[in-house]
């Protein structure tokens, strides 16, 4: 048995293995912009205090972390580096308390090991870097197995009850915590049954085991009411749970090389550390009458399977994959990885020095492309919050079709806004909002799903002149002229029609003009200028493609002069697989009519497959004429 005094080496190795942690973490900690999820939680935390707890943005998160983050940000402050350096601060303890994880459940050789890994590990240096709960709920995941392997051993009242504290405060902090708790139960259900096997339980650990979880259940009734109400409300049908071969590949990535490198780097990369993993592994079999187990490494194990097995069984019913939901299963893989190392650099000090830098090397590649490559830089959101506060003016108007963190950054005078766009209303919105102002710039994000039909261009395309645009990392700035008294309507009274494509789908009803013209409701539009088209939709039956419409504007001799395809979506912005019977929808359209001559030109529109290519038929034929539509000049 190891002496309880650390000796002077150790010491230094382990404070220098902290620093190289700490210095990682708060390289560039402030360079990159607050990205989506940073700025939710910023103005989420920044709420006062009674009001998180039922914030919307809490999405399906629980309160805690937003609480410390708002006692947090109120002495540090709300730059990028202060509000991320509280995740540093948990990522760099996590760091620290490996070594006590790792000495505990092998030797102090292990612990070191694991002290220098998870030091390195890209995806810990990454989301340490971030202000999100990640770093926090993998603390407290890390400090309840230590201090449950600590409650087993000695069955101290005072080890179980801390461990039922901090089990509960996981739990406040992430919802993923219920795998880490599962992994817990699972492992202690083994260790009741060698007691029972043994006819004693002499210590009384089936007793206190019941305990804690009954205490954990009872502190965490209170979260429950908030767990149904985000649980009714999240959730995506249009996802599908990944294959096991992808769900396996991608946390393996993730795991060990993070999630911000190409994909062609990828595999050398990886080989590497598989064939690092491999031999620390048959250093382990070489050894194998060494025992751990009364130490935890069945614990160990339990908080690396169970996790990955229960989330990819509740992937196949709420597929919201990403391998940050289980990354509380990281830290096991480094600990087993560091107690295999130490037994391999004990066989052969070489052969372990090779696999260790083999590995350290495949997370200084995998950090290199973290910090350096564009291709994983956060959204310019400055820089377009400088772009529009040097080109808008107070007569201007800034709508955003993201709700964060734009206001993090803006300081221009023209008033600017989050805009939720339905369909059905954007039109009476962008009036009233539009009065009395000279310009609109309409800021879209890449991943924004708040205009998918794109109702917002589609009506400043019919109304307003088009004054330019440009584009930021993440984001499209496009801007407009404003009529005097602007006006906009989605469409006049649709004339009514029944056109039955394939016996799915059902064209109710049409409308259609030019754009940016006196009368925009006429068949009538300007070469160089555009067309609009909304069509009233309704399903007949479901079906199982996301069918597409294409709207095409033909000549006399049947060429296709214009044309604008997108895929038929509802109000609930899902593809035509997931509607419900007789659901009805409205979609809108835009014809680019350039480089064309005046004349008469004739609508068409066309539904099919988009993966097959395959148009369902409608009456005689397999597209539907709308109308003449007279282009002039």
């Amino acid at each position: 048995m190891e002496s309880k005094k650390i000796s002077l080496r150790c010491a230094l190795a382990l404070g220098a293995f902290i620093l190289i942690a700490f210095a990682l973490r708060a390289y560039q900690l402030g360079a990159q912009d607050i990205w989506w999820d940073e700025g939710r939680n910023i103005f989420t935390a920044s709420r006062p205090l009674a009001q998180i707890a039922t914030a919307q943005e809490l999405d399906i998160h629980p309160p805690l972390y937003f609480y410390l983050l708002h006692f947090w940000i109120g002495v540090a402050g709300l730059s990028e580096f202060a509000t991320r350096f509280f995740s540093l601060g948990f990522g760099v303890a996590t760091v620290a308390l490996t070594f006590r994880l790792g000495a505990y459940v092998a030797n102090r050789r292990a612990g070191l090991w694991a002290v220098l890994i998870t030091a390195l590990a890209p995806l810990f240096v990454d989301e340490a870097q971030q202000i999100r709960m990640y770093t926090l709920v993998i603390f407290f995941a890390a400090l309840s197995i230590y201090f449950l392997a600590r409650a087993v051993q000695t069955n101290r009242a005072a080890f179980w009850i801390i461990y039922a504290l901090i089990a509960v405060a996981s739990f406040y902090t992430h919802y993923s915590f219920i795998y880490i708790l599962a992994a817990q139960n699972l492992y202690l259900f083994f260790r009741a049954l060698q007691t029972f096997r043994a006819r004693a339980d002499p210590r009384g650990l089936v007793p206190r085991w019941i305990a804690s979880q009954v205490a954990i259940a009872a502190l965490y009734l209170f979260q429950l009411p908030t767990i149904l109400r985000q649980t009714q409300v999240y959730g995506n049908p249009s996802m599908t749970p990944p294959p096991l071969s992808q769900y396996a590949t991608e946390l393996a990535r993730a795991f060990l090389l993070g999630a911000k490198i190409e994909d062609a780097r990828v595999a050398p990369v990886g080989l590497g550390i598989i064939v690092a993993i491999l031999a620390a592994l048959a250093a382990v079999y070489a050894n194998r009458r060494e025992k751990f187990a009364a130490r935890g490494v069945g614990l160990l194990f339990a908080w690396l399977a169970v996790p990955l097995a229960a989330y990819f069984l509740v992937l196949q019913v709420s597929p919201q994959f990403t391998p940050r939901y289980v990354m509380i299963a990281t830290l096991p893989l480094y600990l087993l990885f560091s107690i295999a190392l130490a037994q391999l650099a004990r066989r052969s000090l070489a052969a372990g020095a090779l696999a260790a830098l083999i590995w350290i090397g495949a997370d200084a590649f995998a950090l290199q492309s973290n910090f350096t490559n564009p291709a994983f830089f956060n959204d310019d959101t400055r820089g377009i919050a400088q772009f529009i506060a040097e080109k808008a003016t107070r007569d201007d108007l800034v709508l955003i079709d993201v709700p964060f963190p734009f206001d993090y950054y803006y300081r221009g005078v023209a008033p600017a806004r989050y805009f939720f766009v339905d369909i059905h209303t954007a039109a009476d919105e962008l009036t009233r909002l539009a009065q009395n102002k000279r310009r609109v710039f309409w800021i879209r994000w890449s991943k924004s799903d708040t205009d998918p039909r794109g109702v917002v261009l589609f009506l400043l395309d019919k109304y307003a002149t088009y004054g330019g645009d440009t584009n930021f990392r993440g984001y499209e700035i496009v801007w407009y002229q404003l009529p005097r008294d602007a006006q906009f309507a989605l469409a006049p009274a649709p004339q009514a029609v029944s056109a039955n494509f394939g016996e799915r789908i059902l064209l109710t009803g049409f409308a259609y003009g030019g754009a940016a013209v006196p009368d925009v409701n006429a068949p009538r539009a300007q070469v160089g200028g555009k067309a609009w088209v909304v069509l009233w939709w309704k399903i007949i039956q479901p079906v199982k493609a996301n069918y597409k419409v294409s709207i095409q504007l033909n000549d006399a001799r049947g060429n296709v002069i214009a044309q604008d395809d997108r895929l038929l979506i509802n109000d609930r912005h899902f593809g035509t697989r997931l509607w419900r019977a007789e659901e009805i929808a409205v979609n809108v359209y835009t014809l680019e009519l350039i480089g064309i001559s005046p004349g008469d030109y004739t609508l068409k529109v066309i539904v099919y497959d988009p993966e097959s290519g395959t148009r369902l038929p409608v009456g005689s034929g397999d597209m539907m004429p709308l109308g003449s539509l007279q282009v002039m000049r």
